[in-house]
């Protein structure tokens, strides 16, 4: 029997997690989360503390001496702290960009595994790029889905402004290392690229769902059925929960 399969996605501090928690307790779903699995392989962090950024020759020093640390956890900070540490950001980049590859290829290995023994899935990432989605949408229809539910996750800059505050803060604990608008902006840029209102793959259709966690307006494309009604009624007392109408 074909499991089913739900993507989450969105901006950085969009309240995507949130979001997929709350559908994955309602609909009893197995989650995968990149942010989860990262930290899984790459559990070596680096301590900016509390007070003056460290110096760029330590953090060099330390990379050095960490080869299999979390580099996204290293670098993202780095992009808002000035020239002095862009040698750092540049050397490290395509070792950054393999680490995400090695992060998503056990994401749908995994993803592959559950969908194969019939479990209903939750695939909680940011997806901003279009090739990341249809690798989604092709392990669904490799295992016999005629469907796939996208909840997209959206916010003002403002508010997500607030939220990386909240983070850099420590007043707002979380799972992901995006905690800069640098970092939000950059992904933002990709994922308005990527024309996700565009994603129409053969063989499979769509249910898009879009949930702003600002305003709390949600908005609903692709034909509708008992699945697309639990999210909207999920999202609806998140709405209620959070301040929303």
């Amino acid at each position: 029997m074909a499991g089913s399969l739900f993507i989450v996605c969105g901006y950085v501090a969009s309240g995507k997690t949130t979001v997929a928690n709350a559908l994955s307790v309602k609909a009893d779903l197995e989650i995968i989360r990149t942010d989860d699995l990262r930290k899984k392989l790459f559990p070596k962090e680096f301590d900016f503390g509390g007070g003056a950024p460290p110096k760029a020759e330590e953090i060099s020093l330390w990379l050095k001496n960490n080869p299999e640390a979390d580099l996204q956890q290293v670098l993202n900070p780095l992009y808002s702290l000035g020239s002095a540490y862009t040698d750092i950001v540049s050397r490290y980049s395509s070792k950054m960009k393999e680490q995400k590859e090695k992060v998503y290829d056990q994401a749908f290995a995994d993803l592959d595994n559950l969908l194969v023994s019939g479990k209903n899935v939750l695939f909680d990432a940011t997806f901003s790029k279009v090739d990341m989605r249809n690798r989604a949408y092709q392990a669904a229809m490799k295992n016999g889905l005629k469907k796939v539910y996208l909840v997209q996750v959206v916010c003002e800059e403002n508010i997500v402004n607030s939220r990386l505050a909240k983070r850099r803060s420590g007043e707002q604990s979380t799972s992901s290392n995006a905690k800069e608008m640098d970092v939000f902006r950059r992904i933002k840029k990709e994922f308005d690229a990527s024309q996700i209102h565009e994603d129409a793959p053969d063989n499979i259709s769509i249910a898009r769902i879009v949930y702003d966690t600002g305003t709390h307006i949600i908005q609903k494309y692709g034909e509708e059925d008992e699945e697309t009604e639990r999210i909207e009624g999920v999202l609806s007392l998140l709405s209620q929960r959070y301040g929303g109408n």
